[in-house]
């Protein structure tokens, strides 16, 4: 592996929060800039990672990665906003992924939600793809808007934009709103049980999510 790919950077930043306890709260992202690595970000973690062994240990978990000199951005012991706005794209893939990334070349970015703690986006991530793949077949769409928000008694709404419709889809939206009750407790579950870093390794594999059973999804 290369640190100027996506792959790598997104193993470090999920490392990154691995070694965090798991009741702390984060948002990371690593910025490759050629000549040196950038982490940003925010964490409710007080005290300040030690990089250079966090580094380290990487790099003996992936012998095949190479990391260059890493400054540290992070705000540290932050209290986080319970309220949250989110906006996830899927596209009309068999697993909901464009087929390549494009790269810059002046850097290269981690991407979203592998820098995430669960409570971060990453289980809305998570939640609003298992209703993706739950789609029929018959709604016609190349990729799928949503624009998520959390309010801070945990009360989710959203809205769906699509490259066809192009505006507020409310036909869809209210078959979601039958199909699933966001009661995200059992799905947490179930996606804490997903192996992320294989998730990674193979980007484009079909998560063992797309396989939970819900309720008929009729389009009407």
């Amino acid at each position: 592996m290369n640190l100027s790919g996506k792959t790598t950077l997104n193993l470090y930043v999920n490392f990154l929060l691995e070694s965090l306890p798991s009741n702390v709260e984060s948002f990371f992202e690593v910025c490759d800039c050629n000549n040196f690595v950038v982490v940003k970000g925010e964490t409710s973690h007080t005290e300040v990672l030690n990089l250079i062994d966090l580094n380290k240990k990487f790099e003996e978990k992936y012998p095949e990665t190479k990391l260059k000199g890493t400054i540290d951005l992070i705000n540290y012991n932050v209290v986080f906003d319970p309220k949250k706005t989110y906006e996830f794209i899927f596209y009309n893939t068999p697993n909901l992924k464009l087929s390549g990334d494009s790269n810059n070349s002046l850097f290269t970015l981690s991407e979203f939600p592998w820098g995430s703690s669960w409570n971060q986006g990453k289980l809305l991530y998570f939640y609003f793809k298992l209703i993706t793949y739950k789609i029929p077949s018959t709604y016609v769409f190349d990729w799928l808007k949503y624009k998520v928000e959390v309010s801070s008694d945990n009360q989710i709404d959203f809205t769906i934009e699509d490259n066809f419709v192009n505006n507020h889809n409310d036909v869809l939206k209210s078959a979601i709103l039958d199909c699933f009750d966001f009661n995200l407790y059992d799905f947490e579950t179930h996606a804490r049980k997903m192996d992320l870093e294989n998730l990674i390794l193979n980007p484009f594999n079909i998560e063992d999510i797309s396989d939970i059973s819900v309720k008929d999804f009729i389009i009407v």
